[in-house]
């Protein structure tokens, strides 16, 4: 609560009704109505309020640099701890190659997800997070193989989630082939009208695929009607100025037609409007202005869109204090490992806010301490071993160039790690990971310039993170590991199988989830050129009625909530 206050206090303008309570709309796994927003631009904005914050306490920000490699050094107990970072700059005044040294006691990686980790992506580009960062520097990183995916307008036009209010206001979805003959497809795969426009609706607040929905008819089922559609080599569109088309044999769309839940939703929110386009006006005009501002004008003309990654729920294995198995080194936000299977829509912002002021409170009372000894001494070895990687890859006139590696990883994750798995293909499309990842890491990249510095060490982490990935995926797929979150195992051997409109869909047998999967998280680490995968069980909720205010005080006024303690 008190994060969300500040940033009200800091100019965030959240929405509120006459009584001072900030509105609430329901999101993605989200029962209850959890969420608010500011409109289809709120992460903007929460990162406009917190920068002013930054500039206004002239606290020193570092621009167009990235960090390539962490510094360590041994404490007073033999420990290692983390004493710094190397970054690649824009600036190559004083060196070559542009790197800047930056020593201290304590390091928050706060990078977001890997963005570039998928060709079918709605990251922004240049996304990178440090995932690969973190296991070339051997943190312990969790759970890889949670991702979300969903439906989302490409990287080649504008990366955006099409979620809340641009599928609540019910659109007409087609696909058209080569030929430009138009498909409604998803009569296919829902029973009624009223069936399938229902859940275009539902995919507003479960927006990421989940493999449970795919059964019972349910929303997921019109991402796996999506996806086929792409394979088949059509493209998808959402049309604004039209309704859904009948289900064959079936009464056409109504608004009177509707689930209980879907109807009440827009009776609610005065958005009984004849078309999609006025519902979506009247509902959120904001997010018309948004698609309008990048040359798409949502009144006029349909909107392409596909199944994309939009989302690492796994990450980085942190305490409840925001500190990784580094000592010193603390990970916020997307790339720490705290999401789960089902993240709730604006999770990662909420843990992003929350862990920051968890962690600059730990570190204020407990990590005070200077980078001691010779900074030259303690720089070298890293710098040596810099050194040899751009060199190595810039005389290397046979080498892959960084474009190649990219299309080699993104297309094998999202053909094979994507939100479809084939059990018999993931083993395969690991064992090419870690070939690249160990063609790349022996220096088989290629730059023509040292502008490119900073791309070559992304690259050389996204390849360690796409094996990692692709590693932890087999493990527990070879396991017996089932379908869960936003990943559909298929398996001929599976026992659920998803049925439409036209019957059973054996192509889609898949495995469910096992009961006994719930209770442990996967953990990855790598260490000379190894991945090294183990269960442990989840960290169970605290007991919060033994926490007592007279007993609690004490341990508050004198740090030892700091403390480590068992769990």
């Amino acid at each position: 609560l008190h994060t969300l206050g500040g940033l009200q206090y800091l100019g965030l303008e959240l929405p509120e009704d006459r009584y001072g309570a900030i509105l609430r709309y329901q999101t993605d796994h989200d029962e209850a109505g959890r969420a608010t927003s500011c409109g289809p631009r709120t992460s903007r904005l929460m990162v406009k309020v917190l920068l002013e914050e930054v500039q206004r306490l002239a606290i020193p920000v570092l621009t167009s640099a990235t960090v390539i490699k962490l510094l360590h050094q041994r404490d007073e107990n033999g420990e290692d701890r983390v004493a710094g970072a190397i970054l690649a700059t824009g600036h190559r005044a004083h060196n070559p190659w542009g790197l800047a040294i930056v020593t201290a006691p304590n390091v928050v990686l706060a990078t977001g997800g890997p963005g570039e980790l998928y060709r079918d992506s709605v990251y922004p580009h240049k996304c990178f997070g440090s995932l690969g960062l973190a296991l070339e520097e051997g943190l312990t990183l969790t759970n890889l193989t949670e991702s979300q995916f969903g439906i989302g307008t490409p990287r080649s036009t504008f990366p955006w989630n099409l979620s809340g209010t641009y599928v609540q206001v019910i659109p007409y979805i087609y696909s058209v082939d080569a030929e430009g003959n138009e498909y409604n497809f998803l009569a296919d795969y829902y029973r009624t009208t009223q069936e399938l426009a229902s859940n275009i609706f539902r995919k507003g607040y479960q927006w990421p695929f989940h493999a449970t929905r795919v059964m019972d008819f349910g929303s997921s089922l019109l991402d796996m009607a999506v996806a086929q559609e792409q394979q088949s080599g059509r493209q998808v569109f959402m049309d604004f100025n039209r309704n859904p088309e009948a289900v064959p044999g079936d009464l056409p769309f109504s608004l009177d037609r509707l689930d209980d839940d879907v109807r009440a939703y827009l009776e609610n929110n005065d958005a009984l409007a004849p078309s999609p386009i006025e519902r979506l006006q009247r509902m959120n005009p904001l997010s018309i202005s948004l698609y309008k501002m990048h040359g798409y004008d949502l009144t006029t003309q349909p909107l392409q869109f596909a199944m994309n990654n939009q989302h690492m729920n796994g990450g980085i294995e942190v305490d409840i204090w925001g500190q990784t198995s580094l000592p010193g080194c603390f990970a916020v936000g997307e790339v720490a490992g705290t999401h789960g299977v089902t993240r709730p829509g604006g999770a990662a912002l909420n843990a992003g806010q929350v862990f920051a002021v968890r962690l600059a409170r730990f570190i204020g009372c407990t990590q005070k301490r200077n980078i001691d000894g010779d900074i030259a001494q303690l720089v070298a070895p890293t710098l040596a071993s810099i050194r040899e990687i751009i060199t190595q890859a810039h005389d290397n006139g046979t080498g892959m160039p960084l474009s190649v590696v990219r299309e080699k990883i993104q297309a094998r994750m999202s053909d094979h790690a994507g939100f479809i798995c084939h059990a018999d293909k993931v083993r395969r499309a690991t064992r090419d990971a870690l070939l690249l990842s160990e063609f790349v890491q022996r220096h088989g990249l290629a730059i023509k310039h040292v502008g490119e510095v900073a791309e070559l060490f992304m690259w050389r982490h996204m390849a360690l993170t796409s094996a990692a990935v692709l590693t932890q995926l087999t493990h527990y797929i070879d396991a017996g590991g089932g379908s869960r979150g936003a990943r559909i195992i298929l398996d001929r051997d599976g026992n659920s199988i998803p049925q439409t409109r036209n019957g059973f869909c054996d192509a889609w047998r898949f495995r469910s989830e096992r009961t006994e999967d719930k209770k442990d998280k996967l953990l990855i680490h790598y260490c000379n050129g190894i991945f090294h995968v183990r269960e442990t069980p989840v960290r169970e909720f605290p007991i919060i009625r033994g926490i007592w205010f007279e007993k609690n005080w004490p341990g508050f006024l004198n740090g030892t909530i700091y403390q480590p303690q068992d769990e």
